[in-house]
């Protein structure tokens, strides 16, 4: 009897480290962005997904219309997302290579950027908080998969 209650002791305290590691190992690979209530705290109420660049082209030209933007920013956390967008040529619509402190020291309005399933939500996170520590507009989060 002592055996058995040793290794059914055993086993739980296995399943529990278990599942501390796979809830770690899930929180640190999980990549979404698009969790309604981490946006709440950033008061950002545009989220979109878009399919491709033409979806992109789209939703810029209905924020900038709609809200009279005079000038728009995009910005991203993975710098892959704005290698591939550099080819796009939109009017009153910055692409900032690099999302270092002067850069966002100096935006008005900023449309985040991200990749569905790629960004990793610390540095997406990061990004927001910068934006906010500094009073800026965020127009709201696109996320595609490029």
């Amino acid at each position: 009897m002592k055996k058995l209650l040793v290794k059914v002791f055993a086993t739980e305290i296995a399943l529990i480290i278990l599942v501390a590691i796979m809830n770690f190992v899930m929180y640190i690979f999980d990549p979404t962005i698009n969790r309604e209530g981490d946006y709440r705290k950033y008061n950002i109420k545009f989220v979109q997904e878009i399919k491709n660049n033409n979806d992109l082209f789209e939703v810029l030209k209905y924020k900038i219309n709609n809200e009279n933007i005079e000038e728009l920013s995009i910005i991203s956390s993975n710098s892959n997302i704005i290698n591939k967008l550099n080819d796009c040529n939109i009017d009153k619509v910055n692409i900032l290579k690099t999302n270092d402190l002067n850069n966002i020291m100096n935006l008005k309005n900023v449309i985040l950027v991200e990749e569905y399933g790629i960004t990793r939500y610390s540095s997406f996170e990061k990004l927001l908080q910068n934006l906010k520590n500094y009073e800026k507009n965020i127009i709201g989060v696109l996320s595609y998969k490029l």
